[in-house]
């Protein structure tokens, strides 16, 4: 019930899981792209943050690109 996955690009792999109430987070969304390309991804709407990596390389918010061959975190807070 709580997990579901986001409608992308075939080279993405990309789900949502929805926190329990006592979570810190209200969602996480899991992003992955699995090809050896610079692709395309738009982040559902909400205030999301970049839990991982820890740094900011690899995925600018503002262009929804994601860097070939890496995975990404992203935690909606309450």
């Amino acid at each position: 019930k709580r997990l579901s996955f986001l409608d992308t690009d075939e080279r993405i792999l990309a789900y949502q899981i929805e926190s329990p109430d006592d979570d810190e987070w209200k969602k996480v969304i899991v992003v992955i792209n699995a090809s050896n390309e610079l692709v395309d991804f738009t982040i559902p709407e909400g205030e999301w943050d970049l839990e991982f990596p820890s740094f900011d390389v690899g995925f600018d918010f503002a262009l929804g690109k994601l860097e070939p061959r890496q995975g990404y975190i992203l935690a909606e807070k309450r």
